[in-house]
């Protein structure tokens, strides 16, 4: 059995995961960008479907939608 590790992971959306699965930091660094929440999702239930730690969200992280311009009147 393997120790889980905490990872952050970008999404193509902007999204920022991060979670905590029983994979290697060089196995996260060959995942693809996952365009969005259901591909990780998916992917991560799975890749740990058959593991004694699946993975675990802590924390996603939205990006600022629009910044407003302080010029505009």
């Amino acid at each position: 059995m393997s120790e889980p590790h905490t990872y952050h992971l970008r999404l193509k959306t902007g999204d920022e995961v991060i979670f905590t699965a029983d994979i290697t930091a060089g196995e996260v660094r060959t995942l693809p960008q996952f365009a969005n929440q259901a591909e990780f999702f998916k992917f991560f239930t799975e890749r740990t479907k058959e593991s004694d730690l699946p993975f675990i969200i802590i924390k996603i992280i939205k990006p600022p939608l629009v910044k407003e311009d302080d010029d505009e009147s």
